[in-house]
């Protein structure tokens, strides 16, 4: 029976065209992706190099790592078993330092990629070495070389050389590891030498003038395998080996250098590309692993800040400044770079860009220092109180418009509401305020966001004085549909209103507030008649109830004004106040003028078009007409056919009988198909990572979850009595095999969570997920259509790193819905992981 063919991380190729890099960039998530929470898990690189001496050490140093799989070119990667699911799971890589390139041979292996060496010159050997030293070297924390693989001592000094003499230092921040050079010996002894011994040094240190490639060398004795069995001879190597991975734990914990299970996949192949690409450029460790930097921004907000600010304490602006900078430089889930690094980058030139012109440019450099301070001060404070930076931010630089009103008067936006207020149990986007953040006043205050990844749910009521009670039945008709635990509220996110609804406004200061007299100047302004009546507080005011009688286009235009991230239109409902009988109106508007009344030609026509600015019907058509095909698709209109003569706006004695007219029409099919439309766009679709890429980027799987912005059996009852039939979720028209209604309420949080997994081609082409009934009729959920891409960039998500935003919990954890979606994700144990745990557990047994 054949060995079979172990899959390398990456080797090295050559062809006619040039050399390349045969890349496998789902081995390292998949190795260390098999755990929960990444965040918190550190993995550490050994690299392993040599060739027959290497493989030998390896199968005792890690027994429980069994390989049948026959030496392959390049580099393999693979974790120590033992410590897989600990706080730092221990990856060892392993090959040959002295290699050449080989001819293409990539038949059978699944997933690689061909990544062009740019380069690339005819010296095979150079490549090999670039590669390691710009790469491997600096993403390992220990590099062990088996000396007699690679020539003795002898050669190991000619391959330091090499690797010495390749070019400037590789990262920046620098990353430097531990060298542990293994010599083998006739005698029985075991420990490990430094440099500091004269034929050591002599032997393998570095020249003084060349750039530091490691963090130290040191030489280790091992005994012949005719004198010591090899569990015997290679257990100093081991306990060497963990030794010197407590100290790089330790000394890159310190330089913010050591990156978590979350980071470095993505980190390490921005790596390999950047070094395939451009050899001789150093590779930017903060650039690569944040978001990209907005200097002119920062530059805009701290200089804004600094005038508004400018009788305010020197000290108390500093505190303010370092407390944001705080902010974005240590988002929860993100890589923590030791603050200097990160100031010094990112945060120095906005920073003096924005004092120079207030303070002059001495003071700037000054006052840029001072803030440097603050912030490595605040960040040692963050590391020893356990808290976060979202903790230490005691003030806040307003960037949006306060949205959320709280009893002592400040007000939020939505950004303070998710960062300072917490998710109660069983809620979905809800926030519970205790205390003002600003001046800790007790507030307590539930308060409900629209989520990132959602649609706006959208209600416009038409005005026409007493005819409003059309309106106010056809609501009721709705309600009645979706039952009494259902409250249509709860499915609108902004409503819009001529002549209904109120809402309070209270001006700032009691003497902005308009006199009686002054609300009834205003509301009587008609445009085109009067002109428009100015108030102090408001501005020029008109009579919004002729000039907006269907608010559509109003809502349509401040839509964009609502919420910063502007979210998509899901549902447009607009319910007007009834139309007159057809016929009727077509005679009204086709009867000839009389001869009698020459003068009226002109008021006629006047009069007609005043008349029909207020029609909502003709209003709506206009808007219908002028809006583009996503709006359309997006709205909807319920209305109600008038007969008799058409009611004056003060008849109030024509009340019953519009009621009556409103009950017996009722809103048909059409009014519960808007009410199905209505709780379709109340469920949303959140990615839980990054799509993977499947058959060399030929497609993408794409695993998230559909939640739903009101209570999971609230949802499910009011869908149930609107539509009996069975329900499931399509993409496109293309079923997923999902059930809308069975099995989608989570017996931990009761919350609706239906996870999701399906594949794209490509994450910029627009998808629809939808519901479909069983009469064929698709209903597209929150945030369709829309690409793949559109949902990471709302959720701050991205390829190479994960959650890159401000990393707000939108809901309290439930570990049933998160192994539910891993369920769903494929992260089932498979029958190797349990042997795997079989094995562990066996040598623990053993051990005790």
């Amino acid at each position: 029976m054949r060995p079979k063919r172990q899959q390398s991380w990456f080797q090295f190729v050559t062809e006619e065209v040039g050399a390349s890099l045969i890349y496998d960039p789902n081995c390292l998530p998949q190795l260390i992706h098999l755990t929960d929470a990444p965040h918190r898990r550190h993995p550490a690189l050994v690299s392993f190099l040599g060739r027959g001496k290497k493989d030998r050490a390896l199968r005792s140093l890690f027994a429980d790592n069994p390989s049948n799989s026959i030496s392959t070119f390049g580099f393999r990667l693979r974790v120590d078993h033992r410590t897989l699911y600990s706080g730092r799971p221990i990856l060892f890589t392993d090959g040959d330092p002295n290699q050449s390139p080989q001819p293409p041979d990539i038949g059978g292996l699944a997933g690689v990629e061909k990544i062009p060496i740019a380069w690339a010159s005819s010296s095979g050997a150079q490549i090999v070495d670039t590669i390691v030293t710009r790469f491997l070297l600096p993403a390992s924390h220990v590099v062990c070389i088996f000396a007699e693989d690679i020539g003795g001592l002898v050669g190991v000094q000619a391959l330091l050389r090499r690797w010495i003499a390749i070019g400037p230092q590789a990262t920046q921040p620098a990353l430097r590891p531990r060298l542990l050079v293994v010599v083998e010996t006739k005698e029985v002894t075991s420990g490990d030498e430094s440099l500091g011994d004269a034929h050591l040094a002599g032997v393998l240190a570095p020249p003084s003038d060349a750039p530091e490639v490691f963090a130290g060398i040191h030489m280790l004795h091992v005994s012949s395998a005719s004198v010591l069995s090899d569990e015997a001879r290679y257990r100093p190597l081991k306990e060497e080996l963990l030794k010197a991975l407590d100290v790089m734990e330790r000394d890159r914990s310190e330089c913010g250098l050591h990156f978590s299970a979350a980071h470095l996949p993505g980190l390490l192949e921005k790596a390999i590309r950047h070094t395939a690409q451009a050899h001789d450029r150093t590779f930017n460790l903060i650039e690569k692993a944040r978001p990209p930097p907005r200097p002119l921004e920062w530059t805009f907000h701290i200089g804004h800040f600094l005038r508004q600010g400018n009788k305010v304490a020197v000290e108390a602006q500093d505190i303010i400044i370092s407390s944001s900078l705080m902010l974005d430089a240590f988002p929860p889930n993100m890589h923590e770079f030791h603050p200097i690094d990160l100031f010094r980058q990112r945060y120095w030139q906005p920073c003096l860009d924005a004092l120079k012109p207030v303070v002059g440019g001495a003071a700037a450099v000054h006052r840029v220092q001072s803030l440097e301070s603050r912030v490595i001060n605040s960040h040692i404070d963050m590391i020893n109180r356990g808290a976060s930076a979202l903790d230490l931010h005691q003030g806040q630089q307003e960037q949006h418009r306060p949205q959320h009103s709280l009893a002592c008067g400040h007000a939020l936006c939505d950004a303070c509401v998710e960062r300072y207020g917490q998710p109660p149990s069983r809620a979905e986007s809800t926030y519970i305020l205790e205390a003002c953040p600003l001046c800790r006043q007790p507030c307590l205050t539930s308060i409900v966001l629209l989520p990132r990844t959602a649609a706006v749910r959208a209600l416009t009521v038409d005005g026409g004085g007493i005819r409003g009670i059309v309106s106010l039945q056809i609501l009721l008709t709705l309600q009645n549909l979706l039952g009494p635990h259902c409250p249509l509220p709860d499915l609108i996110d902004v409503a819009f209103g001529t002549s209904a609804g109120y809402r309070e406004f209270v001006a700032h200061t009691p003497n902005e507030e308009p006199l009686l007299w002054e609300c009834a100047r205003a509301t009587s302004a008609v445009p085109g008649l009067f002109r428009p009546f100015a108030l102090a507080a408001l501005g020029d005011c008109w009579d919004g109830g002729l000039r907006h009688n269907m608010p559509a286009e109003l809502f349509q235009v401040e839509l964009q004004h609502l919420w910063p991230w502007c979210p998509p239109l899901g549902c447009l409902l607009s319910i007007g106040t009834g139309v007159r009988d057809r016929a009727r109106l077509e005679r009204s508007t086709t009867t000839p003028l009389s001869d009698t009344a020459p003068h009226e030609h002109f008021l006629r026509p006047v009069l007609s078009s005043f008349m029909d600015s207020m029609d909502g019907a003709a209003a709506w058509l206009r808007f219908w007409n002028q809006a583009d095909r996503s709006v359309r698709d997006a709205s909807t209109r319920l209305d109600v056919l008038l007969t008799g003569p058409e009611p004056l706006l003060n008849a109030a004695h024509r009340m019953d009988d519009l009621i009556q007219q409103t009950i017996k029409q009722g809103v048909g099919d059409h009014g519960r198909q808007s009410l199905i439309r209505l709780l379709a766009q109340s469920l949303f679709f959140e990615l839980t990572s990054a799509p993977h890429s499947e058959n060399d980027g030929a497609s993408y799987t794409c695993t998230g979850s559909i939640r739903c912005r009101v209570p999971g059996q609230t949802f499910l009852g009011a869908l149930r009595r609107l539509d009996t039939s069975r329900k499931e979720y399509v993409l496109g028209s293309r079923p997923l095999g999902i059930s809308v209604t069975e099995g989608s309420i989570c017996p931990g949080c009761s919350r609706y969570c239906v996870p999701v997994r399906f594949s794209v081609s490509n994450m910029d082409d627009k998808i629809a997920l939808s519901i479909r009934l069983a009469d064929g009729q698709r209903y597209s959920i929150g945030g369709f259509p829309h690409p793949v891409r559109w949902f990471m960039h709302r959720q701050g998500l991205t390829p190479m790193y994960g959650f890159a935003g401000d990393g707000v919990n939108t809901r309290d954890d439930c570990q049933t819905c998160t192994k539910r979606i891993l369920r769903r994700h494929g992260l089932r144990i498979t029958q190797l992981q349990a042997r795997r745990k079989l094995r562990i557990a066996h040598a623990i047994q053993h051990a005790t």
